[in-house]
């Protein structure tokens, strides 16, 4: 009797050790809920606060997603406008004035910003421009077979523009040559003109034309007459309708007492 006595207070006494932690763990979080409940409603004035605070976050987030733009929301390269806009203008251009507006489009349009494709379609439209005025001056400046009272401005003037059109292209073999004539011309830069002219010369290949005209334009820089009649038959042989040479050829013979040779020329 006394060991089922003492079994069933043991059982009572391990019956509480487990289950009281239990009962007190669920008093505590009752107690905690009721805290929570009684706690007071906030002020105005903490409300208005985090009204605030809120509002703040907001405007932030949306700042962050304007500046965080999709690569497909992102603006085409600046400069295309202008260059469109030159493009445009070239089909319709009638004076100098349209020639330097196409110069300063292209310019601006290189300066904002192309893709790789674009501006070298900007340089070449740009170059075309500046060489098409810098034409237009050289035949104003003795239109009749007379000087121009104002050769010189419009001399300057075309070097400028043929020297900033092989700046961008110096490939552009007609610039070189029209640079070369400009500054043959009285009082001009001979050895400018030498230099210019050479390079014409190196990178024409298959245009006897052109290079006729070249061969022609370095004969009169020539200062020895071997150099010169070397390059006027030249001229004359790969184009034999270079009138200029024939005759300069011609004169060359007259003055060598050649009479049959610049009787021929001249024919």
């Amino acid at each position: 009797r006394m060991s089922a006595s003492l079994l069933a207070t043991t059982t009572k006494f391990v019956a509480l050790i487990v289950v009281a932690p239990v009962l007190l763990a669920a008093s505590m979080h009752l107690y905690a809920q009721d805290d929570d409940s009684a706690a007071p409603p906030p002020s105005k004035a903490q409300a208005e606060a985090s009204e605030s605070r809120s509002s703040t976050q907001e405007e932030d987030d949306s700042s962050s997603d304007k500046q965080k733009k999709p690569d497909d929301e992102k603006p085409a390269y600046a400069g295309q406008q202008d260059l469109d806009q030159a493009f445009e203008l070239k089909l319709s251009a009638a004076s100098t004035r349209d020639l330097d507006k196409i110069a300063d489009l292209c310019e601006s349009a290189v300066e904002k910003g192309l893709d790789a494709e674009s501006e070298e379609q900007a340089r070449e439209l740009w170059a075309s421009a500046l060489y098409d005025h810098a034409r237009q001056l050289d035949r104003r400046i003795a239109p009749d077979g007379t000087f121009s009272t104002r050769w010189r401005w419009l001399r300057a003037q075309a070097i400028s523009r043929l020297e900033k059109a092989i700046e961008l292209r110096p490939d552009k073999i007609d610039a070189l040559i029209l640079l070369a004539k400009m500054h043959s011309l009285n009082a001009g830069d001979r050895e400018a003109a030498i230099a210019a002219i050479e390079k014409a010369i190196a990178q024409i290949t298959d245009d006897n034309q052109k290079l006729s005209e070249a061969l022609y334009i370095r004969a009169m820089l020539a200062d020895d007459d071997t150099s010169r009649i070397a390059d006027l038959s030249q001229a004359v042989k790969i184009n034999p309708e270079n009138i200029d040479a024939l005759l300069q050829r011609a004169m060359y013979f007259m003055g060598e007492e050649k009479t049959d040779e610049a009787m021929q020329d001249f024919q």
